[in-house]
C-alpha cells in the first residue's frame, strides 16, 4: 500500500477559509486513499475556518476509513477544531440519516 502526504500550508497557505476550499483538499484526499493512505501534514497551519474544518474533520473523516487517511502535525488549536469537527457532525448524523431514509 502506498502512502502520499498532502502538505495543507505548501499547497494552500497557513490561513484556511471557505467550504470550496476543503471540499478541493477532501476531493484530493479521497482520490488518493484509493491507492493507500494519504496523510495530511498540517505543518505551518495556524487555523482553520469552521466550514474547512467540517469538510475535513466531520465529511472527509465518515468517508475514509482510519487505515488509509491519517492527520499529522496539529496544533493543539488545530486538535480542539478538529474534535469540535467531528463532534458536531456525530451530533447531527442522526438529522442526516432520517433525511436520507424519507426521500
Amino acid at each position: 500500500m502506498t502512502s502520499t502526504t498532502i502538505h495543507i500550508a505548501a499547497e494552500h497557505g497557513p490561513v484556511l477559509t471557505g467550504r470550496r476550499a476543503g471540499a478541493e483538499i477532501a476531493r484530493a484526499a479521497s482520490e488518493r486513499a484509493r491507492d493507500g493512505t494519504v496523510v495530511l501534514d498540517f505543518t505551518d497551519v495556524e487555523t482553520v475556518a469552521p466550514s474547512i474544518a467540517d469538510e475535513l474533520f466531520g465529511k472527509l473523516r465518515t468517508g475514509i476509513d482510519d487505515d488509509h487517511l491519517r492527520f499529522t502535525n496539529l496544533s493543539p488549536h488545530l486538535r480542539d477544531v478538529a474534535q469540535m469537527a467531528e463532534r458536531r457532525r456525530a451530533a447531527h448524523a442522526p438529522a442526516i440519516l432520517a433525511k436520507l431514509h424519507r426521500r
